[in-house]
């Protein structure tokens, strides 16, 4: 047997010393006596042991390798200085082979339930506490500690593991840059669209908004930074209904009036008779989690037919200048997941690129390859 986890001589030493003692087994393989087995077949059976105990540390640094690739980076850099009691947020990515395709909705639904409870199951007792789990994302959040993030990468059914990275309200330029005087001369007014709008929330009094907002549909995860209670107006991480998406920015208010302003304490919107389902994520700072906005994603995968939702606006990002679309966390994250699913059923989403002015790349989730980046 080998001893996983060692490394630098000591390692080096202990695998020299194994070959050392197979090798003189082998040579002195004449010297074994059992008449029930020729030496043709003690020589084949020692040459064999020899084999798998000369492998046996190559395979296991691949293996440390390959759950080693499961952790972001940044994840990977936070590890080497946390104190195994300590927890941090995390996002989980699960292995989608073999889940039935979205026409299959609830044996989708299904799968991934039991996927994650088994995955969770594995895990020591109290590793992990969940924050968001989804029905329609093979993948879960939560807060862990060592222990737990590294059973996770150890998982055969885990695919990635993340730090569950914040979002941040972007916008600079609106209705000016974009030629809706043009669109709106031309007939276009957004009549019979409905668009969800995933931000700070909206101001259900505002006067230029009131009439467009799909009330009772108003949807609010903010899970906060304690864990202990959440930023939805009602103090939890979970609120639907009327004043659920209430803005305590102002941020996600400006966003919707960008869109569907009725046009009276302020210039029109884009389409000014667009209907808003209003989302809230983002706390009284503007900031959040993308675990949160996986969750309204998720939420939209199940919801956008039963609405009409046609359009989703995501005017947010992580701040981070991203140039690969195909790698993580553009591809294969929960957030990009769940964009992709939205994609296939028809439904356009729109990110912002970001107000850091990057030459090379572009933030999360507008570097996702299915979503529009504005």
């Amino acid at each position: 047997r080998t001893v996983t986890g060692t490394t630098g001589n000591r390692s080096s030493h202990r695998s020299s010393d194994v070959r050392q003692y197979v090798l003189m087994l082998a040579l002195r393989s004449r010297s074994l006596r059992r008449p029930s087995l020729p030496m043709h077949c003690r020589s084949v059976a020692v040459l064999c042991v020899a084999a798998v105990l000369w492998l046996a540390p190559a395979v296991c640094r691949a293996q440390g390798q390959a759950e080693l690739e499961k952790l972001g980076p940044a994840l990977r850099a936070r590890l080497q200085g946390l104190d195994r009691s300590e927890e941090i947020r995390i996002s989980v990515v699960l292995d989608e082979a073999a889940l039935p395709k979205r026409r299959s909705a609830s044996a989708r639904r299904s799968a991934i339930r039991a996927r994650q409870q088994r995955v969770l199951d594995d895990l020591p007792a109290d590793a992990l506490r969940v924050g968001r789990r989804y029905e329609n994302l093979a993948g879960f959040a939560g807060r862990a500690g060592p222990a737990a993030i590294e059973a996770l990468a150890r998982h055969p059914a885990v695919a990635h593991v993340s730090v569950d990275r914040r979002a941040y309200a972007t916008l600079a330029q609106g209705r000016a840059l974009t030629g809706a005087d043009a669109a709106h001369a031309a007939g276009f007014t957004g009549n019979g669209i409905v668009v969800a709008v995933i931000d700070t929330g909206i101001d259900t009094n505002h006067p230029d908004l009131a009439d467009d907002l799909i009330d009772e549909e108003q949807q609010c995860w903010c899970e906060g930074d304690t864990g202990s209670s959440g930023c939805c107006p009602d103090g939890s991480e979970r609120q639907s209904g009327a004043d659920a998406a209430e803005d305590d920015n102002g941020h996600g208010t400006s966003v919707s009036g960008i869109i569907t302003s009725a046009g009276g304490s302020a210039g029109p919107g884009v389409a000014p008779d667009t209907d808003i389902v209003a989302i809230k994520v983002l706390d009284d700072a503007g900031s959040g989690y993308f675990s949160d906005i996986a969750a309204a994603l998720n939420w939209l995968i199940d919801n956008h037919g039963r609405l009409g939702v046609r359009v989703v606006n995501l005017s947010l990002g992580d701040g981070v200048e991203h140039s690969n679309a195909l790698a993580t966390p553009c591809s294969g994250s929960n957030t990009a997941n769940a964009i992709r699913d939205l994609d296939a059923e028809g439904v356009v989403v729109f990110a912002s690129s970001g107000n850091e002015g990057y030459d090379d790349g572009i933030a999360l989730p507008a570097c996702v390859p299915e979503a529009i980046s504005v």
